[in-house]
């Protein structure tokens, strides 16, 4: 294995194990999910009871200027009773009334203010959710996939690490195989000279077999 070779797995394996080490960023994002989904639902709880406040005081004006309408129909009737004392106690008391209602609308008009802040950030966490759970599904695909491939890319190192072989070296314990092989039968091929001595001495035996035959 070459040095660069070595470098390259070092690298991979130590690439890999830093991998594992990271902390799983879909959790993050599960997190991160649950805590704005907390804190909306919290929003909306606390927001409740200012946002009924708000009607609350809206109905409290109400019902105060029918009460400055009443006192201004009598400050009308007194003046044309000529009781200018009666129409004097009733314009003060309705001046009160006013000054009631000024304070109320202040105050739901504040409420209201805080109201509508409560509602424009709920509503941009609520968004900010929806794009997270959106954009989960892509990430833990892409993160599946990257954990996947640095384990394959373990396995391949460590495959590499320990199985290492050199394919030159094994063609040459083949072909040292091959010629021994070749030598063996080398041994095995006839011995011509000797088929030769051995056919020349069935042939004499015949010869001699027939020079006998003569005198039988």
């Amino acid at each position: 294995m070459s040095f660069f070779s070595r470098l390259g797995n070092i690298i991979s394996g130590k690439a890999n194990k830093a991998l594992d080490k990271i902390e799983d960023p879909i959790e993050q994002i599960d997190l991160a999910i649950r805590k704005r989904e907390e804190a909306i639902n919290k929003a909306k709880l606390e927001s409740a009871s200012f946002i009924g406040s708000i009607s609350q005081k809206k109905t409290e004006v109400r019902t105060i200027q029918e009460k400055i309408k009443q006192y201004e129909e009598g400050i009308r009737k007194a003046l044309a009773a000529g009781d200018e004392e009666k129409a004097t106690t009733f314009l003060l008391k309705k001046k009160e009334f006013d000054q009631e209602v000024a304070s109320l609308e202040t105050t739901i008009k504040t409420l209201q203010t805080t109201a509508d802040k409560v509602k424009t950030n709920v509503a941009a966490l609520e968004k900010e959710v929806k794009e997270l759970k959106t954009k989960k599904s892509e990430l833990s695909a892409r993160y599946a996939t990257a954990k996947a491939q640095s384990k394959v890319n373990e396995i391949l190192t460590e495959v590499n690490k320990e199985s290492h072989i050199s394919l030159s070296d094994i063609e040459q314990k083949v072909m040292e195989a091959e010629s021994y092989a070749q030598g063996l039968e080398e041994f095995k091929r006839p011995d011509v000279d000797a088929e030769l001595s051995e056919y020349l001495s069935d042939n004499k035996d015949a010869s001699i077999q027939d020079e006998l035959n003569k005198y039988r």
